[in-house]
């Protein structure tokens, strides 16, 4: 069986929908080839799984919206896609009394495997690309 847009679509949706909940690094591993994993982001900065929980646990009411998904076939065994995706995300700094929210756009590239236990990450990588005019800051 073949890696698709729709299997893709629907892993990072599963993906997002974990992080908003508050997915633990060992929670997050579930979605990734190796334990050990980092997510890397386009600024030389880079998170463990636990790392990227403590990072996720400042906000709430997040919200990530995938753009149009360009997928491209890497390998046949192990059987790897490569993905280059927009991603809209938004989010409420958590303990905060003002209502706003820091919004965002970046892309994302990803590697995904397609292993016995489904879809995996072998690569992840965020590009912060603009933050829109009625965001607040992001502070990492």
């Amino acid at each position: 069986m073949t890696i698709t847009l729709q299997n893709v679509i629907q892993f990072a949706g599963e993906w997002y929908h974990a992080i908003q909940s508050g997915a633990t690094g060992d929670d997050q591993a579930k979605f990734h080839l190796h334990r050990d994993a980092r997510i890397f982001l386009g600024t030389g900065t880079s998170f463990t799984l636990d790392e990227h929980h403590k990072l996720h646990q400042q906000w709430d009411q997040q919200k990530h919206i995938l753009g149009s998904l360009e997928l491209i076939k890497v390998n046949d065994n192990p059987e790897r896609v490569s993905i280059n995706v927009p991603v809209y995300w938004e989010a409420h700094p958590r303990h905060s009394e003002n209502q706003s929210l820091i919004k965002m756009v970046f892309r994302q590239n990803w590697i995904i495997e397609k292993t016995s236990d489904g879809l995996k990450y072998v690569f992840y990588m965020s590009y912060p690309l603009l933050f829109l005019p009625d965001s607040i800051p992001l502070n990492l």
